[in-house]
C-alpha cells in the first residue's frame, strides 16, 4: 500500500513539475517545427509555379530585354598560310567593330498585367528611339591593307536578346539614307542575336549619324549597354515601383505614384572594353545597365518571411499560457497547448491561400484576427475572461509588431532583434518573484523524500 501510495504522488509530482512542463512545452514546440517546414516548402512550391506561368507566358509575348548597339563592322579578307600552296594562301573573312561616339536613348515603358488563372505577369511594351554617331572607321591602327577592306559589305548591327519580343519592322536612318534592319547578325562577334543591315562606305569619309526606332515586348527587366564613347540614356513609365538595375545607377530620377522618369550619363572610361578591335572583343555584359519593374506585393516572399517568424510566435504564445498557469495556478493540459499550437500554424497556411486572391496586407488582417479571436475564445473556456482578454492583447501585440516588420525591409532584422529584446525584458520582469521550486506540492515533495 505504502509503496502503491509512493507510486500515486510520484505521478502527482510529474504532472505539477514546472520542469517537467517546461520540457513537455518544448518538445510540442519542437513537432511543430515540423508542419512550419512543410508550409515554407508548400510557399517555396507555389513560388516557383508562378515563376512558371510568367516564363510561358513571357515566351509568348517576350522575355527580359537587353538592347545594344548599334554596332558598325568593317569586314576584311585575311590570309593564311596554306602548307601545299605558298603562293596563294586561302583567304577568310574577318571583322573589325567600331562603337559610337555618342549615343543616346530615349524610351516609354507601358506595363501591363497578364493573369493566368490566380498567377499574374507583370510585362511591358516599350517605344525605344535609339540615336548617336559613328566616327569614320579608321583602319590604320590594325595594319590592315587598304586594298584587303570590302567598304562595300559594311553592316551595322542591334543586339536584341529576345527576339520574339519585337512588335515593328526596325527602322531608321544612317548618313541621312533610309535603312531596314534584318534578322540575324554576319558574324556573333559580338551579339548572339539580334538584328542587322548591310551598306557600303566606297568613297565615304564622313561621320556617320543614325537613328532607330524599335517596339519592343518584353517581361519585368529593360537593359542597355552603353557603347557610346558618351552614352546618354532616359526612360519614362507609368509604373511607380521601379528597381534600377545594372552596373551604373542613374544621374537623375523622379518617382510619384504616378509613374517615374531617370536619366544615365555613361562615359567610355567608366567600363572596360575600347571603342574599336579586331575579332571577338571582351565580355561587354558587365556594364549593362537598366530598369526592373517588380509588382507592387511579392506575396509569396512575404509569406515566407513571414513563416520564418512561425517558431517564435509558437514559443512566445506557450510561454504566455505557460506564466498563466505559473501566476493562477491553474494546470493547462498538454493536448491544449497542442491545439493552440496548431492554430497558430493554421494562421501561415490561412495567409498564403487569402494573399493569392486578396493581397498580402489584407489577407494578413484576415488570418491574424481569426486565429486571435479563435484562441482567445479557446482560452476563455479554458483559463478565465480575464487571461482570455490578456492572451488576446498579447497575441495583438505580437501579430501587429510582425506586420509592421515585414513592412521594414531595410531594418526588418534591427527591429525584430529590438523586439526579442523587448518581450525577453518583460518576461523577465514578470517572473522575477516567481518560486519556481514552490510549484510544485510540498505535500508530494515530503512524500518522495525530496528536502
Amino acid at each position: 500500500m505504502e509503496e502503491k501510495n509512493i507510486i500515486i504522488k510520484s505521478g502527482s509530482f510529474v504532472k505539477n513539475s514546472a520542469t517537467v512542463k517546461i520540457v513537455v512545452i518544448v518538445t510540442i514546440s519542437l513537432l511543430l517545427l515540423m508542419p512550419l517546414s512543410m508550409i515554407k516548402a508548400l510557399i517555396s512550391e507555389r513560388s516557383i509555379r508562378q515563376d512558371q506561368v510568367i516564363n510561358e507566358i513571357s515566351r509568348k509575348w517576350g522575355a527580359s530585354q537587353t538592347v545594344a548597339g548599334p554596332v558598325l563592322t568593317v569586314p576584311y579578307k585575311a590570309f593564311r598560310q596554306n602548307n601545299n600552296d605558298s603562293t596563294n594562301p586561302p583567304a577568310v573573312t574577318r571583322y573589325v567593330h567600331f562603337l559610337p561616339e555618342t549615343l543616346s536613348i530615349k524610351g516609354t515603358i507601358e506595363p501591363e498585367l497578364r493573369y493566368r488563372g490566380i498567377y499574374e505577369a507583370l510585362l511591358y511594351r516599350s517605344d525605344l528611339e535609339i540615336s548617336g554617331e559613328f566616327a569614320h572607321p579608321d583602319l590604320h591602327k590594325f595594319s590592315i591593307k587598304p586594298d584587303a577592306v570590302m567598304w562595300d559589305k559594311v553592316f551595322l548591327s542591334m543586339g536584341i536578346s529576345d527576339m520574339s519580343g519585337i512588335q515593328e519592322q526596325v527602322s531608321g536612318k544612317v548618313a541621312n539614307k533610309d535603312i531596314v534592319l534584318e534578322p540575324g547578325i554576319e558574324t556573333a562577334d559580338v551579339f548572339q542575336s539580334g538584328v542587322s543591315a548591310r551598306f557600303s562606305l566606297e568613297g565615304e569619309a564622313a561621320p556617320l549619324a543614325f537613328t532607330f526606332k524599335i517596339r519592343i515586348n518584353g517581361n519585368r527587366n529593360l537593359s542597355f549597354l552603353p557603347l557610346g564613347k558618351e552614352t546618354g540614356a532616359l526612360l519614362s513609365s507609368t509604373w511607380p515601383d521601379p528597381s534600377f538595375s545594372g552596373q551604373f545607377l542613374p544621374n537623375t530620377r523622379e518617382m510619384s505614384d504616378s509613374g517615374f522618369s531617370a536619366g544615365w550619363k555613361v562615359l567610355h572610361l567608366n567600363r572596360n572594353y575600347p571603342q574599336s578591335w579586331k575579332g571577338k572583343g571582351s565580355d561587354l555584359s558587365a556594364s549593362l545597365f537598366g530598369v526592373s519593374l517588380h509588382p507592387g506585393t511579392e506575396i509569396y516572399q512575404k509569406s515566407m518571411r513571414t513563416a520564418k517568424y512561425g517558431g517564435m510566435f509558437v514559443l512566445f504564445t506557450f510561454t504566455a499560457f505557460f506564466l498563466a498557469e505559473v501566476i493562477n495556478k491553474t494546470k493547462i493540459h498538454p493536448i491544449q497547448y497542442l491545439l493552440v499550437g496548431c492554430s497558430i500554424v493554421t494562421f501561415y497556411v490561412f495567409l498564403l491561400a487569402l494573399s493569392e486572391h486578396l493581397g498580402f496586407n489584407i489577407s494578413f488582417l484576415i488570418s491574424a484576427l481569426s486565429v486571435i479571436l479563435l484562441i482567445s475564445g479557446y482560452t476563455r473556456s479554458i483559463l478565465s475572461r480575464k487571461m482570455a482578454a490578456v492572451l488576446c492583447a498579447i497575441l495583438t501585440t505580437l501579430y501587429g509588431y510582425l506586420f509592421i516588420t515585414l513592412q521594414l525591409e531595410d531594418y526588418a532584422l534591427l527591429v525584430g532583434s529590438l523586439g526579442l529584446l523587448t518581450t525577453l525584458t518583460v518576461i523577465m520582469y514578470l517572473t522575477r518573484k516567481v518560486n519556481w521550486y514552490g510549484i510544485q506540492p510540498s505535500s508530494v515533495s515530503t512524500e518522495l523524500g525530496v528536502e
